[in-house]
């Protein structure tokens, strides 16, 4: 049984100070060999410095910048993702000098998985899909030779412009804008799920009603059905059978012969065939997760430790406002108080 919630404002204050605390670890600094890589745990905001620190790793193809491929007095950390999800690790406007990351699988000198120099100024930011559970080494340095300096880098999951989960039958919904439809599949992939599939009416009316004028925009969304390959028969991407659809009239046509992939018009809801770049369309890619409601499949743990407390508080408090972050408890596409009020009732150890 959970713990009652009985909190004083200033004892909720409190815990909020705490909260926010446990989101950086002051203490992270980093090491200066591979082998000996400082541990990270949960999302958040940690301290480092290469002041002072030699290269440890090999040049990598994957970090080839300005005809660069070394990251220099590097540092390195061991993190352990807490859910499959897609993260950002980021030096932008946490540090100064010209800084460049390298994310590898858990082994040394295994080959980078992702890297960057200049996403942001002089400073950096990574994107790379994690599974739950699995460790990653994450190396931060320098450009060049002997630059160095001290400031602070976050680990944060990828935000969706919506993450909603079917409380019938559990699914989870995330929206990611600004993707063809073969790179939102991919991202669906990474993510364990696929681009949605529309297996009845129930589903159709969720997805668009959910979506389809998400934050009072007109959107055009797609959907994980296509006739590549297959011209004319028209297949979901996660397998499941095409016993439902809901063309606009006339469609699919197959216009100029390029049109294989399929889009929901967020005013109608019905379905439309067009090329996979989306053409001059700006799309909203909603991808579905079966039985994705979250890291441990226990609402309000948003850090997926089987426990409900100050980091997730912290978490939730850290995406206050922005639509589709990670602490939408309650599905309304905006975190904000509702969703705290939820995560304090649900405190506690998620159930057995």
């Amino acid at each position: 049984m959970r713990a009652p919630v009985l909190r004083s404002c200033f004892a909720l204050l409190c815990g909020v100070s705490t909260a926010l605390a446990l989101t950086s670890d002051a203490r992270a600094q980093g090491a200066n060999e591979c082998a000996s890589a400082e541990a990270l745990k949960g999302y958040g905001t940690f301290a480092v410095t290469n002041v002072g620190a030699t290269t440890d790793g090999l040049p990598d193809t994957l970090c080839n910048f300005f005809n660069n491929q070394q990251v220099f007095n590097d540092v390195w950390f061991v993190w352990t993702a807490p859910e499959t999800s897609v993260v950002d690790v980021t030096t932008c406007a946490l540090a100064t000098w010209d800084s460049k990351i390298a994310i590898y699988h858990e082994a040394c000198l295994s080959a980078a998985i992702a890297c960057n120099d200049d996403a942001c100024a002089l400073q950096t930011r990574v994107r790379f899909s994690t599974e739950g559970g699995v460790s990653y080494l994450i190396r931060v340095g320098s450009y060049g030779a002997g630059i160095s300096g001290s400031g602070s880098f976050s680990i944060q999951p990828m935000a969706f412009e919506a993450d909603i989960t079917d409380k019938v039958t559990g699914n989870r919904y995330v929206a990611v804008s600004g993707l063809s439809f073969n790179a939102a599949e991919s991202l669906g992939v990474a993510l364990g799920g696929h681009l949605t599939s529309i297996g009845d009416a129930a589903e159709q009316e969720f997805v668009h009603a959910n979506f389809g004028n998400l934050a009072g925009v007109d959107r055009r969304i797609w959907i994980g059905f296509t006739d590549f390959g297959n011209e004319g028969v028209f297949s979901w991407t996660d397998g499941t059978p095409a016993k439902y659809t809901n063309w606009n009239a006339g469609e699919p046509n197959n216009s100029s012969g390029v049109e294989h992939y399929a889009e929901m018009f967020g005013s109608t809801g019905q379905w439309n065939d067009l090329q996979e770049s989306g053409g001059t369309y700006a799309h909203l890619a909603v991808i579905e997760i079966a039985g994705g409601g979250g890291g441990s499949n226990c609402l309000g743990d948003l850090n997926g430790d089987t426990i409900i407390d100050a980091p997730d508080l912290a978490i939730l408090l850290s995406s206050w406002g922005i639509p589709g972050a990670p602490g939408d408890l309650n599905g309304d596409t905006i975190v904000d108080a509702a969703d705290l009020a939820m995560l304090l009732s649900l405190w506690g150890n998620c159930p057995e």
